[in-house]
């Protein structure tokens, strides 16, 4: 039997923001939202 893929756990509302915002200055949303999707998964890894 497969098991279900694990839930990844929730950011802190206080890191994700910080991330927002030290993002807020890029320009390019295609640079911007992949920074945004990398920073989220080194945050989710970093305890």
């Amino acid at each position: 039997m497969a098991r279900a893929p694990r839930k990844r756990p929730p950011l802190d509302a206080a890191r994700e923001a910080e991330l927002a915002q030290s993002l807020a200055a890029a320009t390019d949303d295609g640079l911007k939202q992949a920074l945004l999707h990398l920073g989220r998964e080194v945050l989710r890894r970093t305890p």
